[in-house]
């Protein structure tokens, strides 16, 4: 693991665990949806993307706006299984 990755986990890790999960959530959104990089390139290509300061710019905005939700109670615990899913 980095030592960028571990200062996230880190700080999130002092996040409630509301907003933990909502941002495992994505993390693990974009980790699925980008899982077959296999070449170099495309490799390079990512962390031209994530680095990026519009993907930080991005994922600060993301982080502040769970931060509001859970705040207003937007956020409510969410079981795909689950027919009847509770609402905020």
């Amino acid at each position: 693991m980095t030592n960028k990755l571990k200062n996230a986990f880190d700080k999130i890790s002092t996040l409630s665990e509301k907003e933990q999960d909502a941002i495992a959530e994505a993390l693990l959104a974009v980790v699925d949806d980008t899982w077959g990089l296999e070449d170099d390139k495309d490799e390079a290509e990512w962390d031209a993307l994530v680095g990026s300061k519009k993907s930080h710019a991005w994922l600060d905005k993301m982080v502040k706006q769970v931060r509001q939700d859970v705040k207003e109670g937007k956020v409510y615990d969410f079981d795909p299984s689950d027919s009847n899913p509770s609402s905020p």
